[in-house]
């Protein structure tokens, strides 16, 4: 069964980005994101920035994750 691409990103990103905005409120609710931005010299970046960055950040890694597992789903087993 061949997907469309159009649904396979819907399967990757809509996802990913709900393990992204978990993420987020669970890892910034624990540690201030502005003391990430100043251990990669990002010293002035403003909190709206630095949570931002972060979002986007958890997505792309959770992107990923989903990308693997759907490739891998579909691989013919022997």
């Amino acid at each position: 069964m061949k997907l469309s691409r159009k649904r396979l990103l819907i399967g990757i990103l809509w996802p990913s980005f709900w393990v992204a905005i978990l993420l987020s409120g669970i890892i910034f609710s624990i540690i201030d994101p502005l003391d990430f931005t100043h251990l990669f010299g990002l010293d002035n970046a403003s909190p709206l920035a630095a949570y931002s960055l972060g979002f986007f950040f958890f997505w792309g890694i959770s992107a990923w994750n989903s990308f693997f597992s759907i490739i891998f789903s579909r691989s013919k087993l022997k």
